[in-house]
This record gives C-alpha cells, sequence and structure tokens, in this order.
C-alpha cells in the first residue's frame, strides 16, 4: 500500500470527495468527520469527542482508534507513542503504521488565515465557536515533524488551500504542495 490521505478538519479541506479519494488509498479522518463521511479510520483523542464517537455506536462498525476506549465500544487504544499524539499526527500515523508510503494530508491548516477559528465544525459540540482565537497549532507541527522522522524514508505531502497557515517543518520528507498539484500528484503515482 503506497498512498494514505488524512484528513483534518481546517476549512481547506471543504468540498473535497471523500468517497473519491478512497479509491486511491485509505483514508484516515479526525473527530467529527465521522457524521459526513464514510473514512477508513478515525480518529480522537479528544476525550468528550471520542465519547461521543462510542456511544453513537460508530466504533462497533468502523476502525476508531483513541486514547482510551470505552470497553466494548469497538474501540482501539492507540499505540506509544501515537497515544500522546493529537487527533490529525495519530490520523497519520496509523496510514504509517499500515505502509503507507506517500502520505498527503489535508485540512491541516495550522492556523488561520484571519484572527479566527479555522475549522469546519466551529460551534459545535467540543469545538471552539467561530468567532474565537484560532488553537495554538506548534504541538501538531511537533508532532508532524516526529512522525517524519519516526518513518524518515515516506514522503509526507502537505496539500495546501487558501485557509493554510505557511510553515517550515525543516524536514526534507515533508512537502508542501497545492491542491492543483496533489491532484497532478496523486494520479501519477
Amino acid at each position: 500500500m503506497t498512498i494514505g490521505i488524512a484528513l483534518g478538519n481546517g476549512k481547506s479541506r471543504k468540498g473535497l470527495d471523500v468517497q473519491h479519494l478512497r479509491s486511491y488509498g485509505p483514508v484516515a479522518g479526525c473527530n467529527r468527520i465521522y457524521q459526513e463521511d464514510e473514512v477508513d479510520l478515525l480518529v480522537s483523542t479528544d476525550r468528550s469527542m471520542a465519547a461521543e464517537i462510542q456511544q453513537s455506536g460508530y466504533a462497533k462498525t468502523h476502525e476508531f482508534w483513541t486514547r482510551r476506549p470505552i470497553p466494548d465500544s469497538g474501540a482501539r487504544k492507540l499505540p506509544r507513542p501515537t497515544y500522546g499524539y493529537s487527533s490529525g499526527p495519530a490520523a497519520i500515523a496509523q496510514l504509517c503504521e499500515r505502509g503507507c508510503k506517500n502520505i498527503f494530508f489535508i485540512g491541516f491548516d495550522l492556523g488561520s488565515s484571519n484572527k479566527y477559528v479555522n475549522n469546519l465544525y466551529a460551534g459545535t459540540a467540543y469545538y471552539k465557536t467561530a468567532t474565537e482565537r484560532p488553537t495554538y497549532y506548534g504541538n501538531w507541527a511537533n508532532q508532524l515533524i516526529l512522525i517524519s522522522e519516526r518513518w524518515s524514508k515516506n514522503i509526507f505531502y502537505r496539500v495546501l488551500g487558501e485557509h493554510s497557515t505557511a510553515y517550515d517543518f525543516k524536514r526534507p520528507n515533508i512537502i508542501d504542495i497545492d491542491i492543483s498539484n496533489f491532484k497532478r500528484k496523486i494520479n501519477s503515482l
């Protein structure tokens, strides 16, 4: 398995056809995406969000990873060191564990293009409202660096959209591409 796609919840992933993306390889999603699209694996490290997902019955019929699975919910416990990561980086690590060598991550906008939250689910349960300041993204960036070091032979493509914030990971195997280059690149692998 060579291609994996991880979907964060930043606004840059809005409008993507998730089911079409699944034709290229496994798609990992985070948190509330479970209510709108089917993904191959779902990760939630937020305790309240993870409890909601498990209590919905989702984990009994879908692959779901979290830190503290509720007994008999069907959820799986994230392994160390992924256990300590946020949902997005943990989803990317799970794709690496599956053997994906080319990982595209979309919706990992790292901040905001304005002073407000950049999240498709802003204002829903367990998320900030759309008028709050964006969440600090330094931990996510550091976790992505750790993943790129651990799987140093993998290539990680961060797909940038109009809502993405520039970030230099200083890692040769993390490459920024825009959405049009993403479409070209994924079709060439």
